[in-house]
């Protein structure tokens, strides 16, 4: 436990606050309850010393919350999760997803230029991969599906 209460405060509602010192030196008011074994135990630089010899500190894309991201995940699913309802048009019929990361895909295709642009693969019968991805609106899409069979 690296956080000591030096002083009390008012209640917020029904809980109970305090500002701590934490062993770094950081002062934080926290919720008193809170302030316990594998709840709270610091202000916060307990985890990233973990996150830091685990070699995962800081690291960070900068994409979260974006359409960017969300076109990315949402590739990569449809590639990967045979739970998904259209995962039989994408990994169900072999296309992967080749991008090593959210940062390998953004250089690749860069940012979206237009709300009204989409992820899409230049070869239809292609992988997910550096190349093959481009943002395209709905008519160069539809341009670009695959024959359905007429059965």
């Amino acid at each position: 436990m690296r956080l000591k209460l030096i002083e009390r405060l008012p209640p917020r509602g029904k809980h109970r606050r305090g500002i701590f010192e934490c062993a770094c030196g950081t002062k934080k008011a926290i919720n008193i309850d809170n302030v316990r074994p594998s709840k709270t135990e610091s202000c916060g630089c307990l985890r990233r010393e973990t996150m830091q010899g685990l070699g995962k500190a800081n690291r960070t894309h900068g994409g979260t919350g974006t359409a960017e991201l969300t076109a990315y995940i949402q590739a990569k699913s449809r590639c990967h999760d045979a739970n998904r309802h259209d995962y039989a048009y994408y990994g169900g019929r072999g296309i992967r997803f080749l991008y090593k990361s959210f940062e390998q895909f953004l250089k690749d295709v860069g940012p979206k230029p237009s709300a009204i642009l989409s992820l899409d693969r230049i070869n239809n019968s292609g992988n997910y991969e550096p190349g093959n991805c481009r943002w395209a609106d709905a008519k160069i899409q539809r341009n670009n599906q695959r024959a359905r069979s007429s059965h």
